[in-house]
């Protein structure tokens, strides 16, 4: 016996719909997304740990929020004892280009960096000293900042400095879970 059409149809779309809620469909971001997609992938709480090249350990916590009405992402950074690094940033885009820009203040100063946007499940931030200009203030030597997603609840953060040949070496480096 053949069914009709419409019963067919709704055995089908009730069989997908019960897979597709029940099935974790990995988040991916590509380059062309909007900065919702990652604003979603990164806003929360965040618990880190990894370190430094040398061996020596280092736990933080992350967190972060929407911020002027959804156009920016506020980023909070606490190194947990004793550890002593502090973090705040604002992430968002400039209106004049896709880029997305991070203004930075930590312990010891105010940086801008600058991201071409998702690339490869990553956002790398590059120091743009023609951003953010103080007067009498030293330039300090380039860095970058990457966040790598590598799961729909991990992510991987470096910070690194410039080597001879064009490479970039880790200064330290965290792996981050959501928290709770």
């Amino acid at each position: 016996m053949r069914l009709p059409f419409f019963v067919t149809l709704a055995v089908g779309v009730a069989s997908w719909s019960a897979r597709a809620v029940t099935s974790p469909v990995p988040i991916r971001i590509t380059a062309a997304d909007s900065s919702e997609a990652w604003f979603r992938f990164f806003r929360g709480e965040w618990r880190c740990s990894g370190g430094f090249p040398s061996g020596r350990k280092l736990e933080a916590t992350v967190s972060f929020t929407s911020d002027l009405g959804g156009k920016w992402l506020q980023y909070r950074h606490t190194d947990v004892a004793p550890g002593s690094y502090r973090a705040g940033a604002l992430w968002g885009h400039q209106a004049r280009d896709s880029g997305i820009v991070s203004l930075l203040h930590d312990n010891s100063s105010v940086r801008a960096y600058r991201s071409e946007g998702w690339r490869d499940e990553a956002l790398v931030f590059v120091k743009d000293t023609s951003m953010l200009r103080i007067p009498g203030a030293p330039v300090g030597a380039p860095d970058r900042f990457t966040y790598r997603r590598t799961s729909d609840s991990t992510y991987w953060f470096a910070w690194e400095l410039p080597r001879p040949g064009g490479v970039w070496a880790i200064g330290d480096s965290l792996t981050c879970r959501r928290a709770g």
